[in-house]
């Protein structure tokens, strides 16, 4: 329920509620919808198609063109910090490492970045620049709107600005952590895990692995940009982020167990399932993990 708030195929409610999120608070304040929003990243963008054309020659993944970018770069790497690439070197240090990386997805998403798998890498795969991509990093073009995520929006400092798309001036975007401050009185009361005599006899097995199911749901998200292409549209009309995650914890092990899978029609299991089912087979018989597991035991 939480992702699909966020899920651009699903409508944006008509009321918005205070206090809930990044999406309902700039409903209110702009009086349109979440997916209008836009906002200009030619800078930026041009820095990280630098980064990853000219420093690391579509070789790397996005992390190490966001270090670059940063100037987080480990030792070893810094013999890359050379000629023009050097201009790029720590330039974009006043944003955050999730910001960087919140607008490499969200340039992937739109078709500017593309992952390829090379050689024979079984996880993971290299970020490359897309032929639209391309052709605008070789032009003089210096506006690049996108669509944004809420996490592009609340740009980590107060001095950072963005233009909105239809906008009339810059709009200075503030830093959620530091304008919001507790109420006066207490809503709820946190227990420790002692408390909850249930919790002291699990034991380490009943432990979901959860740096494998991120990893899992990582392969799955790949899974989906790649049909995406196969099929010339959008991720989401593919499968949603909450199908996904359902998809890591779950993990059927055929096409009749997507049953179990919430939000995932019949025609789009008969027309993709299959594929994920495959992604989740070769994953789970590598890392010996259980298959459909069930609500109660996750």
């Amino acid at each position: 329920l939480l992702l699909s708030h966020f899920d651009p195929s699903i409508p944006a409610p008509a009321q918005p509620q205070a206090d809930c999120c990044d999406n309902c608070d700039w409903q209110m304040n702009n009086q349109q919808s979440s997916s209008s929003k836009c906002i200009d990243v030619g800078k930026e963008a041009r820095w990280l198609f630098q980064a990853i054309d000219d420093v690391y020659r579509g070789n790397s993944g996005l992390a190490k063109p966001v270090d670059f970018v940063r100037g987080s770069v480990r030792d070893k790497e810094k013999s890359r910090v050379r000629g023009s690439n050097a201009k790029i070197f720590g330039i974009g240090k006043e944003r955050s490492d999730k910001w960087w990386k919140a607008l490499g997805a969200q340039l992937r998403i739109h078709g500017w970045l593309m992952e390829v798998r090379r050689g024979d890498m079984a996880y993971g795969a290299c970020v490359n620049l897309s032929d639209k991509a391309k052709k605008w990093y070789m032009s003089n073009v210096q506006s690049l709107m996108i669509e944004a995520s809420p996490l592009l929006l609340a740009a980590s400092a107060a001095k950072n600005k963005v233009t909105v798309a239809g906008g009339t001036a810059p709009t200075a975007v503030e830093d959620e952590s530091r304008r919001r401050v507790l109420g006066p009185t207490r809503l709820r009361k946190y227990l420790p895990a002692s408390a909850y005599p249930s919790l002291q006899t699990q034991s380490e097995d009943t432990i979901p692995n959860f740096p494998l199911v991120e990893e899992l749901r990582r392969m799955l998200d790949n899974t989906r940009m790649e049909l995406a292409k196969e099929y010339d549209c959008g991720p989401f009309q593919i499968a949603s982020n909450k199908v996904l995650d359902q998809l890591a914890n779950v993990r059927p092990d055929s096409v009749a167990a997507l049953e179990a899978i919430s939000d995932l029609p019949v025609e789009r299991r008969q027309r993709f399932g299959q594929r994920f089912i495959d992604c989740i087979k070769e994953f789970v018989s590598t890392h010996q993990l259980d298959t459909n597991v069930s609500n109660s035991s996750m």
